[in-house]
């Protein structure tokens, strides 16, 4: 499932850092001017995807912001980390004045039409679910709490909990699919992974 995350940002991402962009940190405002050799620019993507996989940023990360430019403000920080440890970053770091950082960069058409049909299907999925089952997928997906915390909160025995959520996650993947969308991407997206989905 990773694996297909990083096949859909990674060229955008090195897109994006081969332009150049401005960033802020403790010094001010600098322009990176993107002039890096292509090993060089593989590197700082693959260190973005390894941060952005390690287990700290995906718990920041809510999954209902779009992933590129969360991506790209991680990729940021390890350029500003880089340039503080070696010469030949910081060489691409140049000071600028009255400057404004740049919003992170807008996804590509394409990644951004995928965020946007995965969250339009979510939120038509959501809308589809009874009372009670909103109320479960919300507890147990969108909240991360525990199936006991489930049990106390809808009153459902411990076997309807587990009834529920299966019959959920059956409904969700199959919705998902009608609407065409990798489950893999969708999951590790919406933020689902660390949110007690086990697929």
């Amino acid at each position: 499932m990773l694996t297909r995350v990083y096949e859909v940002y990674a060229p955008g991402l090195a897109a994006t850092l081969a332009t150049g962009f401005v960033v802020r940190d403790g010094e001010g405002a600098r322009r990176f001017d993107g002039r890096l050799g292509p090993f060089d620019l593989d590197d700082l993507v693959q260190d973005a995807f390894i941060r952005a996989f390690d287990d700290r940023a995906r718990r920041a990360y809510d999954g209902l912001r779009p992933f590129a430019p969360f991506l790209l403000a991680i990729a940021r920080n390890s350029l500003v980390d880089r340039a503080r440890r070696e010469r030949r970053y910081a060489a691409r770091l140049a000071t600028v004045r009255d400057e404004v950082a740049d919003a992170p960069a807008a996804p590509g058409p394409d990644v951004a039409a995928d965020e946007r049909a995965i969250a339009d299907a979510y939120l038509g999925f959501r809308a589809g679910l009874d009372e009670l089952a909103r109320q479960v997928w919300s507890l147990r997906f969108e909240e991360g709490a525990s199936r006991r915390v489930v049990e106390e909160q809808t009153r459902l025995t411990p076997m309807q909990v587990r009834s529920r959520e299966k019959q959920l996650r059956a409904r969700f993947v199959e919705w998902m699919a009608q609407h065409g969308l990798e489950l893999g991407v969708v999951l590790a997206l919406t933020g689902l992974l660390r949110r007690g989905w086990t697929p």
